[in-house]
């Protein structure tokens, strides 16, 4: 007997090189993926469907951009480029979270292999508790 497949997920709609206009990195500013977000609450008309996803994901609360890509389900690339959009269109404002004792400008190689080292564990630290 064998065992059930897992469901797959239905192909998407838009690939995300039409979403992001075939752009891989965001023009002018480096969105991290542990940013913070949050919406400024004020009207945008001239927004794509997937920018107006990104801030009905983001009603109310902060998320980080890693959070922002799982909520519309797009890469994490796509993501970070939908939210450094919405930054020039004045329509999320970005937090980046402080790291003790640490000067991102001025952190060194072995410094930012430990940061993201933290930031990994501490997802996984997330994800265990689920």
């Amino acid at each position: 007997m064998t065992a059930p497949r897992p469901e797959r997920r239905a192909a998407p709609e838009v690939r995300p090189y039409v979403i992001t206009g075939g752009r891989t990195r965001a023009e002018g500013d480096d969105v991290r993926l542990d940013t913070l977000v949050q919406a400024d609450g004020s009207a945008h008309p001239a927004l794509t469907s997937e920018q107006r996803a990104v801030l009905a994901g983001l009603a109310g609360t902060y998320l980080t951009v890693a959070e922002v890509a799982a909520r519309i389900d797009v890469p994490l690339g796509v993501a970070r480029i939908l939210v450094a959009d919405l930054v020039r269109a004045g329509a999320v404002r970005v937090h980046d979270p402080a790291v003790p004792g640490l000067d991102a400008a001025a952190a060194t190689d072995q410094e930012q292999r430990y940061l993201i080292l933290d930031v990994l564990e501490s997802v996984y630290d997330g994800i265990s508790a689920l």
